[in-house]
């Protein structure tokens, strides 16, 4: 893996990496980042990567302390049409989050980058099986299998009258929501 520029920005720093034979881009903002800095860091690094377009992203955000709100997506959504120019991605991109994944296993669009094929997840390994097999789908309908069984499991737990332990107490209050 070829490693792009570690940046420090303020009290954070975006680790931006770069795997031409996989035609993946890992970016992982750490730290905390204003929306401004980190957009306008991450947009460099993206000029700077030859047919960008042409990669699928794994974003992890698992230690990004700051926040971006709607105002911030659509500005980058913007500035990510200006780098790509008239070429079209149709490119897939990996958001990884601490929490459950809100859409568990469920790839669609986000607003602002219709093209592209966008799906979250908890699991680096998970992030980066699905952003390089060639069967996406198969791919994605396993890890649903695999989380409604251990759901099941789960639910037979949350049937108990008080939980136990505080690992319990605090796995009680996870919405399922899927």
């Amino acid at each position: 893996m070829q490693s792009g520029a570690i940046r420090s920005v303020g009290t954070g720093r975006l680790v931006f990496l770069v795997n031409t034979d996989l035609k993946v881009i890992v970016i992982r903002p750490i730290g905390y980042l204003s929306a401004e800095r980190l957009i306008d860091n991450l947009c460099d690094r993206l000029l700077a990567t030859q047919e960008v377009w042409r990669f699928n992203r794994l974003i992890d955000i698992r230690r990004f302390e700051g926040e971006l709100e709607a105002r911030d997506v659509e500005k980058l959504a913007r500035q990510w049409r200006s780098i790509r120019g008239n070429h079209r991605s149709f490119a897939h991109m990996a958001i990884l989050r601490l929490e459950r994944p809100y859409r568990l296993y469920q790839a669609g669009p986000l607003s602002g980058f219709p093209d592209e094929t966008i799906c979250r997840f908890s699991d680096f390994q998970e992030a980066m099986t699905w952003l390089t097999t060639d069967e996406r789908i198969g791919y994605l309908k396993s890890l649903k299998v695999r989380a409604e069984a251990c759901e099941a499991v789960s639910s037979a737990r949350r049937t108990r009258n008080t939980p136990t332990t505080e690992t319990e107490i605090e796995f009680a209050k996870i919405p399922y929501d899927a």
